[in-house]
């Protein structure tokens, strides 16, 4: 996967933002409020990539030929979904498991106290939070089974409409 810097270097110069002779320095550019600068060695802007532009267009066969997420999936149908990925993990105890770590959209949850690691149960409450924030369960991957078939992490996504 490209960094966010070779993405708005891929996304400038298929739609011609950045002039052909211009030579981007990764430690100079960033994100922006509006998208991604581009900047050369001495911090001057080349150019101002469009967070319209970075959601349109994706890399393809190199830096330099974005093409159209249009062109691959679609124009946009009016209805719109933003997505949730919930990472969980159990660890075996001598009478059920733990929760040995959690995280949603790669951010990580505690899971433990001061009285030691939450059990299962904990997790049944988080599903339960999730679907009274409007979260519904789209697809779930149970991994790392053990002698008797039992998952010891699960992957799950969900999905809403996006809330104003």
């Amino acid at each position: 996967m490209l960094s966010d810097f070779h993405t708005a270097l891929a996304v400038s110069k298929g739609t011609g933002l950045l002039p052909r002779d211009s030579q981007p320095d990764e430690t100079h550019s960033g994100h922006t409020v509006d998208g991604y600068v581009l900047r050369d060695a001495h911090g001057a802007v080349l150019c101002e990539v469009p967070l319209e532009a970075l959601r349109s267009w994706l890399p393809s066969d190199g830096i330099d030929h974005p093409l159209s997420i249009e062109a691959i999936i679609g124009a946009p149908t009016g209805e719109r979904w933003e997505y949730c990925f919930l990472l969980v993990e159990f660890a075996p105890k001598e009478r059920g498991s733990v929760l040995e770590r959690v995280l949603i959209n790669g951010q990580p949850i505690s899971t433990s106290t001061s009285d030691g690691p939450l059990p299962t149960a904990q997790f049944h409450e988080l599903l339960n939070l999730m679907g009274d924030r409007g979260w519904e369960l789209v697809t779930s991957a149970l991994r790392n089974l053990d002698d008797q078939g039992f998952g010891r992490s699960y992957s799950l996504i969900f999905k809403r409409r996006p809330v104003d």
